[in-house]
């Protein structure tokens, strides 16, 4: 009867700590970037379909986690590039990206938006959406 009595004690005990560890890995809050401007700078305000726009990225990274990144060209449809892996030094981070314009998208303004996301542990994962500030496609002059 005592041995049985140890057992459950030690079994529930251990399922407290269970919980109670899943539990501090939902709920402790971990910032993993911070953008300190509000959108992207666009640097080529100006492209042609089919050419490349130019923009500079500013973030500041906390924690070193591997994220991925995808990456939508927007206007009146939505264009998916395929998404990058990667893991940035923890500080400020300063980039400049230039992303491929299809040669198929129509004269307009559009913007481009970056979500990174972010696997923090097993239970959680960390979202974060930046946009870029406008820029005009114009028809191309070839």
């Amino acid at each position: 009867m005592k041995a049985t009595f140890v057992v459950t004690v030690v079994f529930f005990s251990f399922i407290f700590l269970l919980i109670a560890g899943m539990m501090i890995m939902i709920w402790t809050p971990c910032k993993v970037l911070r953008f300190p401007e509000e959108k992207y700078k666009i640097l080529t305000p100006k492209v042609e379909a089919g050419e490349c726009v130019t923009y500079e990225t500013y973030s500041i990274k906390y924690k070193r986690i591997p994220g991925t990144a995808s990456r939508q060209l927007i206007n009146n449809y939505v264009y998916d590039y395929s998404p990058i892996i990667g893991n940035a030094m923890v500080g400020e981070n300063h980039r400049k990206v230039k992303l491929k314009l299809p040669v198929f998208a129509e004269p307009g303004i559009y913007f481009i938006r970056t979500i990174y996301i972010y696997k923090i542990n097993i239970f959680r994962t960390e979202t974060y959406v930046r946009d870029t500030e406008n820029f005009l496609v114009i028809p191309t002059m070839k």
